[in-house]
């Protein structure tokens, strides 16, 4: 495989200026190995607000210090990540790190899965006649968030299924809600299903056009489409 090319020192830079200070000393640590920047003067001030404070706590300086840290790392050829799949033990020391707080341990396993380091999937532990399977066919109620996201589920368990959708689209709430200024108020994250991210989000909070495409496009690169019926109330 060819490495990729470095990237352009001024977009590097711009770049940097605008990223979060908490992700970039997470970034430090998972390419470098070097457990300096979880600890102090590097640990982010705890902040509760949904929208954190840019500065992190930190002093100009400080923030500057680690701006140039992770362009003196990016801006040659990319490094392996020193840590590429941390375990739930690094993965919890990371986020309490990020965060200035007591995670607790519930959250490394959820985390670590959503982050794509574990395989969240269902799996059979015993997979049941395919006659046994054709005989329990699922009916879902709606073709919005959740519903696809079962019909995902169960075509990765061989589970026959039909959705069942009121509209004569998918999207649910997103197709059903077209007023000025509708969108998420939750980041993107929380509207995305683990095993399908979307890399291309246009902003952190999405608005409505753009959810609604992404719904519609994942579901039709799953194959759901077809296992849907528009226009019918149960």
């Amino acid at each position: 495989m060819t490495p990729p090319a470095p990237l352009d020192p001024a977009a590097l830079r711009a770049a940097l200026e605008e990223a979060d200070l908490r992700v970039l000393l997470l970034v430090l640590f998972q390419l470098s190995g070097e457990r300096r920047w979880l600890q102090d003067p590097f640990r982010p001030k705890r902040d509760v607000r949904l929208i954190a404070d840019a500065a992190a706590g930190f002093d100009p300086a400080l923030q500057r210090r680690i701006r140039e840290a992770a362009f003196d790392l990016l801006s040659g050829p990319l490094p392996a990540p020193a840590i590429a799949a941390p375990d739930e033990t690094c993965l919890l020391e990371m986020m309490r790190a990020c965060l200035g707080e007591n995670v607790d341990p519930a959250y490394a396993p959820l985390v670590r899965e959503d982050l794509g380091f574990a395989d969240g999937g269902t799996r059979w532990r015993a997979p049941p006649e395919a006659g046994t399977l054709a005989q329990n066919h699922v009916v879902i109620v709606g073709a919005g968030l959740s519903g696809l996201g079962l019909g995902m589920q169960l075509a990765a368990l061989g589970i026959p299924f039909t959705i069942l959708e009121r509209n004569p689209e998918a999207g649910g709430t997103w197709f059903e809600n077209r007023y000025p200024g509708a969108g998420v108020d939750t980041p993107n994250l929380f509207y995305s299903w683990s095993g399908h991210p979307n890399p291309r989000w246009r902003r952190y909070f999405s608005q409505r056009d753009e959810i609604l495409a992404y719904i519609r496009d994942t579901a039709a690169n799953a194959g759901l489409m077809a296992k849907v019926r528009f226009c019918t109330t149960l």
